[in-house]
């Protein structure tokens, strides 16, 4: 800090510049970088035994500081919806984060896409902290790979069947009531506005009547058509705040 020496600690800066990531954090002798190429050798190890996967795309944001790489395991299709599944490994260079590896559905091109992945995932996956050798984390990274497969696989199943059951409208009532039910009444009895509630399900109805895709005849009236209108007013009102 300023010109003070602390020994036993370090900071993370680029070698081509030397430009220090981040100088409020301290790293101990213990800490190990894991260099970009690093990343890139576990990644191809990974396409070894299985020539379906492959690396899509490769990614630095900030100053380099956090690396981002996606791998493409494979489509399939719900009638006329494309899906895809990808393998995510991020690595942070100034000492803040672990390298993680998760599954996903989101294809990541920016910081945006970055965090909505990282979110929808925060649970899943694995991190490996920055100490000893990458490579040997790579039977943990096969097994999530192996793991994100068979669930996709899974829903895959499912929302097929989705797509091929028909729900009725006052079927859809129901649900709709189940997930946007209007506020219960005050603790003296007294009624609450229900406008929100009452506005939302007319708003997913309409989604899930005229959405995209699901007027097409192949999913329309559909619990695939349903889902699909319930996930497209979820990121509406998440991109309006």
């Amino acid at each position: 800090r300023g010109n003070q020496i602390l020994p036993n600690r370090r900071v993370m800066a680029r070698l081509d510049t030397m430009d220090v990531f981040d100088t409020t954090i301290l790293l101990s002798d213990h800490y190990r970088p894991i260099q970009n190429a690093e990343v890139v050798d576990f990644a191809r190890q990974l396409t070894k035994n299985d020539k379906s996967v492959t690396i899509e795309t490769l990614g630095a944001l900030g100053q380099g500081e956090t690396v981002w790489l996606l791998m493409n395991l494979g489509g399939f299709q719900v009638k006329k919806d494309e899906m895809q599944k990808y393998l995510l490994f991020t690595n942070n260079h100034s000492g803040k984060q672990c390298f993680r590896g998760l599954s996903t559905a989101v294809r990541v091109v920016c910081q945006n896409t970055l965090s909505l992945a990282m979110g929808s995932g925060k649970d899943s996956g694995f991190a490996i902290r920055h100490k000893g050798n990458l490579a040997d984390n790579l039977a943990e990274a096969q097994k999530i790979m192996g793991i994100a497969l068979e669930e996709y696989e899974k829903f895959s199943e499912a929302a097929t069947a989705m797509a091929n059951k028909q729900i009725k409208g006052k079927d859809v009532d129901i649900v709709l009531n189940i997930l946007y039910p209007n506020p219960e009444h005050k603790a003296d009895g007294t009624p609450v506005d229900a406008t929100n509630a009452i506005n939302e399900r007319a708003k997913v109805k309409e989604l899930f009547e005229k959405g995209a895709g699901n007027d097409d005849s192949s999913v329309k009236g559909t619990v695939w058509a349903l889902l699909n209108g319930v996930t497209d007013y979820k990121k509406k009102k998440k991109n309006t705040g």
